[in-house]
C-alpha cells in the first residue's frame, strides 16, 4: 500500500468560506457544508469516506490545510477557523 500523501485539488472556483464554518457557542459543536469537501475529493480522486467514516484527524488536516492555502494566497481569514486555531484545546471538527 502507498503510504504516500495523495495531493489536495482544490477546484479554482471553490473558496475556503464555501465551508461555512459554523461553531455553535452553547455546545461547541462545529457544522459546515459537506459540498466543498465532495468537490475537493472529486478533484483529487479521493473516496470521501477518508473523511466521513475514518477519523476526524483527516478532516481536520484538510479544513487546516485547505485553510493556510487560502490565506498564503491571499484569502480573507475565517473567523471560525481563527479561533479554532486559537489556542482552542478541542480537537473536534
Amino acid at each position: 500500500m502507498d503510504n504516500h500523501p495523495t495531493p489536495l485539488i482544490i477546484p479554482d472556483d471553490l473558496d475556503f468560506s464555501d465551508l461555512a464554518l459554523l461553531l455553535d457557542p452553547d455546545t461547541g459543536d462545529l457544522s459546515f457544508d459537506w459540498a466543498p469537501i465532495e468537490r475537493i475529493c472529486e478533484a483529487s480522486g479521493l473516496e470521501i469516506a477518508i473523511f466521513e467514516d475514518e477519523s476526524t484527524d483527516n478532516l481536520s488536516e484538510l479544513i487546516i490545510e485547505w485553510y493556510a492555502v487560502h490565506l498564503a494566497s491571499g484569502g480573507e481569514p475565517d473567523p471560525v477557523q481563527e479561533s479554532l486555531a486559537g489556542g482552542d484545546d478541542s480537537d473536534d471538527v
